[in-house]
Formats: C-alpha cells, sequence, structure tokens
C-alpha cells in the first residue's frame, strides 16, 4: 500500500483514505465493508485494490507468514494497479525446482526475473514456498521501482485519482469560513502553481487549533507539506497552530515553493524526563521546497545566524 501511495504520488495515510473513498465497498452507514472475517481495514483496502484475496474462505491470516511466491504476485499486483500489464504470452523459468513453483505465480515470478526484481538462489533454485523475509521485501520493492517499465522514476504512472477527486476528498473535511465552529477544518490559504496547488487547512478551536498543509498535484496525487518548522507541543499550544506564512508563491515552472513563516514563539520539545529542547526559536523563516519530491531544500532564519533544528 506504501509502494503504490508513492507510486501515485500520496502520502501513505492519504492514499488509503483515498481508496477507502473512492474503491472500497461501503456499508448502509458509508463505512468501509470489512473483507474478511479477521482482517484490519488496511487488508480491506488492499483487497478492494486487487492486492490480496484471502484464504479463499472468508480470512485473510493477517499474521501467517508471506512465502516467496505469494511475494511474487503481490509484487506483480501492485504492478498491475500502478498501470503495468503483463505479457500475453505465457513466460517459462529455468529454475531447478521449477516444478514446485504453483501455476498461479509461475508468470509472476517470471516477470520479476526478467526485471532482475526477484532472482533466485546462488544454486539456482527460487524456493518459491520458503518464508519472504523483510531483507527480500525491501529489495524487491526498491528494485521493482528502479526496474519496473512502468514506474513513477520513468514519469510514466496513470494517476489512480484526478485532481478533481483529490479536491473533493479535501472538502469533504472542510467547511465554509462563515459556518465553522470549533473543531471545523477551513481552508485559510491556497495558492495554485502549473505543478500543484499548496493548500493549507486550519482547524479552529482554542486549545486544538492545529495546521496541516499539503500539495495538490495537477496530475493527480496529493502529500502533506513539512515546512520544516518542527510541530512539536509547547506549553501554550501546538506550533502549526500559531505559525503564520505569508509571501507564498510557486518559480515561474512550478517546480519550487517558496513561503516565509514565521513562529511567534520558541518551538520546545519537552521529553519524557521534564527536559526542554528548543528545537527552533521565533523569528521569520525563509524556506523553499522541492514540488515534485516533496523535499526540503532550504530553510534559513531571516533574524538568525544560526537555527537550532532537531
Amino acid at each position: 500500500m506504501n509502494y503504490i501511495a508513492v507510486q501515485e504520488n500520496c502520502g501513505a495515510d492519504i492514499f488509503d483514505k483515498l481508496v477507502g473513498t473512492y474503491v472500497a465497498e461501503k456499508n448502509l452507514d458509508g463505512t468501509i465493508k470489512s473483507a474478511f472475517s479477521d482482517g484490519s481495514q488496511n487488508d480491506s483496502l488492499a483487497y478492494y485494490l486487487g492486492l490480496v484475496q484471502g484464504r479463499g474462505d472468508g480470512t485473510f491470516d493477517p499474521n501467517s507468514a508471506i512465502s516467496r511466491q505469494e511475494a511474487a504476485v503481490m509484487l506483480i499486483r501492485a504492478y498491475d494497479v500502478c498501470g503495468g500489464t503483463m505479457p500475453q504470452d505465457p513466460m517459462t523459468t529455468d529454475y531447478i525446482d521449477g516444478e514446485e513453483i504453483a501455476d498461479w505465480a509461475l508468470d509472476s515470478i517470471s516477470m520479476l526475473a526478467s526485471w532482475n526484481v526477484m532472482n533466485g538462489m546462488e544454486n539456482g533454485a527460487f524456493m518459491p514456498k520458503e518464508q519472504y523475509s523483510i531483507e527480500q521485501c525491501i529489495v524487491t520493492f526498491l528494485r521493482l521501482y528502479e526496474n519496473a517499465p512502468i514506474s513513477r522514476k520513468n514519469g510514466n504512472i496513470a494517476p489512480m485519482f484526478t485532481y478533481e477527486q483529490c479536491r473533493d476528498y479535501l472538502n469533504t473535511i472542510t467547511v465554509n469560513v462563515e459556518e465553522c465552529i470549533a473543531g471545523d477544518s477551513i481552508i485559510t490559504e491556497e495558492v495554485d502553481g502549473p505543478i500543484a496547488s499548496f493548500i493549507r487547512l486550519d482547524v479552529t478551536g482554542v486549545m486544538l487549533g492545529t495546521a496541516s498543509m499539503y500539495f495538490l498535484y495537477k496530475e493527480g496525487g496529493i502529500k502533506p507539506v513539512d515546512l520544516g518548522i518542527c510541530s512539536y507541543p509547547t506549553p501554550q499550544n501546538t506550533i502549526y497552530s500559531s505559525l503564520r506564512t505569508e509571501n507564498l508563491h510557486f518559480s515561474e515552472n512550478g517546480q519550487i515553493f517558496y513561503c516565509n513563516a514565521i513562529l511567534p514563539q520558541d518551538a520546545i520539545l519537552n521529553t519524557i524526563d521534564g527536559d526542554e529542547i528548543l528545537v527552533h526559536q521565533s523569528g521569520t523563516y525563509q524556506i523553499s521546497i522541492d514540488v515534485g519530491t516533496n523535499r526540503l531544500i532550504k530553510l534559513e532564519s531571516a533574524d538568525l545566524s544560526s537555527i537550532p533544528h532537531i
């Protein structure tokens, strides 16, 4: 699920909510219909995306180990969700234990091997029923991103959720300023750029005030934006509730987002031991962010020669 979220240019939590909104089956009360008798909501979301099918008896068996051939099938299903297609002609493998590979996994294993995503052991065996390890999981997902013909790396992912759908999702968690009450989310700032729009949502209320910021991409997808000013709790409130932003704009090509962030009070981290750590001093900070990768490029203080930052 997290891998597909990256491919679809979404934050992981937001992607789950988009799948729940636009893909998952619903109960009469609008909640997500459980796909399994023993699974979590995330398992159901994976089912509605076509990533998993369960054991066939209505169970998901969430605590069971994953075999290497099951992993191969799920990797290809993830590729398929992102717009990839399998070849029409049956594929073959030359593993010495090829007869042990289940028919339902053969094409997936062959395809991954052809991309150097998931290979056999040094002795020429694939070992389809052996447990799929965490190390193998990390390596194969990275290779799938790097080597598969369809990938965000290659810029040819077909977006699952459009700009309009992502915008509609944000609208479901916001209200008009005139109608807001304590605890409501309202859009307080919005800047449009060639690649994405920047949107700031503030939750109203004296004690519960917070702010969330997003890039809403024109090609589809939505990610939370971290300005680099830490939002640790302070004795007064949460930093983002009092953080002011100004001079918000995109570069001419839309690839860089700029803003000034004004922190009216020191950002203090209260540790479990009762110590206080200065995270950021109050003042004005000049910020720039790469819109495509959502990574912080620059965080400089306009008032200080150095910035305490953890």
